[in-house]
């Protein structure tokens, strides 16, 4: 996750462990791996709250982006939790995002129930 949000902004390193301390339940993170390098492409985490599903995360590495490896991600996040009985996912997303990640939400079915304004002020020193 740090190294597809490196250049994003606002965006914090976050070292595994402390990650993995704050999850409840890591069945619903799901990894794709490169087999040849041996490298994580790409992973996502459908969340589990009160019976619904909620997308937490998506990211897929720049190498292998553009290949319908977030789209494959999403896909088996979401089957996991159709398997446990949930019916209903949502997610929370930036219109404003570089790549443009609504884009795959929207092609595996996902839609605008609501929009947020995001307000930011620069501080001067």
């Amino acid at each position: 996750m740090n190294e597809c949000y490196a250049d994003h902004p606002f965006s914090e390193v976050e070292q595994y462990q402390t990650w993995a301390d704050q999850q409840r339940d890591l069945t619903t993170w799901h990894v794709a791996w490169d087999d040849q390098s041996g490298e994580m492409a790409g992973q996502v985490q459908v969340l589990l709250r009160k019976g619904l599903g909620e997308l937490e995360e998506v990211s897929v590495r720049k190498p292998y982006r553009g290949r319908g490896l977030a789209r494959a991600l999403i896909m088996s996040g979401l089957l996991a939790v159709r398997a446990l009985g949930v019916s209903q996912v949502r997610l929370r997303t930036l219109a404003e995002n570089p790549q443009q990640a609504w884009r795959v939400y929207e092609k595996v079915g996902f839609r605008v129930l609501k929009r947020f304004p995001r307000y930011r002020k620069p501080m001067e020193p």
